[in-house]
C-alpha cells in the first residue's frame, strides 16, 4: 500500500540481442546521468542465479510461482534514502514451466520481458525536493526504455505517468500519506492491547497526527462518493 510505481517492459521475439542490449544501454545511461544515489552496471542474467518473473497463468493452488530467465540483462538503481530499489532490464522466459508434474504456461509470450516496481513515497519523508528526484528518475528511466522501442506498461499510484502534471503528482503525495497514516494509526490502536506492533515509516511524519485526520477524511469522502456511484 502507498504510492508506488510499478511497469513491465516488453521487446519483440525478433529483436536480436544486440538490440535489446542497445536499448537497455540506453536506459542505464540515463540513469547515471541522474542524482540516483547508486546506479550499478548492466549485467548479464546468470544461469546459477537467474531473474525470475511471475507466471501469469498459475493456478491459485500455485501462487507465486516464478519463470527463470534464460538470457537477458539488467541493472540495479537506489534513487536515494526513503525509496526502494529499482531493477531495469530485459530477459527471455521460457513458455512453460513445470510445477511438480504439471506444465504450466508463464502467460508471458515470446520475445523479452521485465517486471519492477519501485515505492517512492516514503522518500518524501526526507524532503520534498528529494521526493520528486526519485519519483521522476524513475519515470525518466521508463521513458528511455520506450524512446528505445520498448513497449511499456506502467502502473503509477499517483498518475503521473499519464498526467505529467507535478502539482497532481504532489497533490496525490499528500493524499497517501494521509491515507497510510490513518490505515497505519487505525492498525496500532487496534494492536496497542496485543502483543503485536506496527512499524512504518510514516511514523515518522513530524505532521503524523494532522496526515492521520487528513488520512480519515480522504478515506471518508471516497467511501461517500463509492456510496453515491453503487448504492
Amino acid at each position: 500500500m502507498g504510492l508506488e510505481i510499478f511497469c513491465d517492459l516488453h521487446a519483440p521475439a525478433d529483436w536480436h540481442r544486440d538490440r535489446v542490449l542497445a536499448a537497455i544501454e540506453v536506459a542505464h545511461q540515463t540513469a547515471v546521468g541522474l542524482d540516483f544515489a547508486e546506479v550499478d552496471p548492466i549485467v548479464p542474467n546468470l544461469q546459477d542465479c537467474p531473474e525470475t518473473i511471475s507466471v501469469q497463468d498459475a493456478p491459485d493452488s500455485l501462487h507465486g510461482l516464478r519463470a527463470k530467465a534464460e538470457d537477458g540483462w539488467i541493472f540495479r538503481t537506489w534513487p536515494g534514502e526513503g525509496c526502494e530499489t529499482a531493477l531495469f532490464g530485459l530477459c527471455r522466459f521460457p513458455g512453460t514451466v513445470m510445477a511438480g508434474d504439471r506444465l504450466i504456461p508463464t502467460g508471458w509470450g515470446e520475445g523479452w520481458h521485465h517486471h519492477t516496481w519501485c515505492k517512492t513515497q516514503y522518500a518524501d519523508r526526507i524532503s520534498r525536493g528529494h521526493f520528486l528526484k526519485c519519483h521522476l528518475g524513475i519515470i525518466a528511466i521508463l521513458d528511455a526504455f520506450r524512446s528505445a522501442g520498448i513497449e511499456v506498461n506502467v502502473r503509477d499510484g499517483s498518475g503521473f505517468w499519464d498526467h505529467r502534471d507535478q502539482d497532481e503528482l504532489i497533490r496525490q503525495l499528500d493524499e497517501w500519506n494521509g491515507t497510510v497514516a490513518a490505515v497505519a494509526g487505525a492498525f496500532k490502536d487496534a494492536l496497542d492491547q496485543s502483543a503485536g506492533r506496527v512499524v512504518s515509516p510514516i511514523f515518522s511524519a513530524p505532521d503524523f497526527e494532522h496526515l492521520e485526520a487528513q488520512g480519515h477524511e480522504t478515506l471518508r469522502r471516497k467511501r461517500d462518493e463509492r456510496t453515491r456511484v453503487d448504492p
